[in-house]
């Protein structure tokens, strides 16, 4: 019988929703995924506006998606917000890319940053308050206020 973390949902419900095979918590795979958002990160700034901006809504697309598809496996606090502010800097990069120009004025990158950070802290602060770092409905046996008086 497998034991799952406190959270965790069951392989077969990740394949049922995709990603199994590519989304892993360590591994090469994992590495070869962010260090291709990375690697956009980094390429970006040297490209006109557009491109620019092109390359910034790919990496926060493919790293928003990769935090969207992870939290149905692992229910880890931070991916809730990475999840949405990278997809969300996903689509104002590319309508900036259509229009030509930044609609944050050209920080996209400290902004993709700034969530990175924001999902770690909001994790942090889930831990502190719940006693874990998932997002689930069950909480771990004598973690959290109890719903009945003692």
């Amino acid at each position: 019988m497998a034991v799952f973390n406190a959270g965790e949902v069951p392989p077969t419900t990740v394949r049922r929703f995709g990603g199994h095979g590519v989304l892993r918590r360590w591994g090469i795979s994992c590495v070869l995924y962010f260090a291709a958002v990375a690697a956009l990160l980094a390429i970006a700034p040297h490209l006109p506006a557009r491109l620019d901006l092109a390359m910034v809504g790919l990496a926060s697309l493919v790293a928003g998606t990769w935090c969207g598809r992870n939290f149905w496996r692992c229910h880890r606090a931070h991916c809730v917000i990475t999840a949405v502010g990278w997809l969300g800097i996903a689509a104002l990069a590319g309508i900036g890319a259509e229009l030509g120009h930044s609609l944050i004025g050209g920080y996209e990158e400290p902004v993709f940053m700034a969530v990175l950070g924001a999902g770690f802290a909001f994790e942090y602060l889930w831990y502190l308050v719940h006693g874990t770092s998932t997002i689930s409905r069950s909480r771990p046996h004598g973690v959290g206020i109890s719903a009945v008086p003692t």
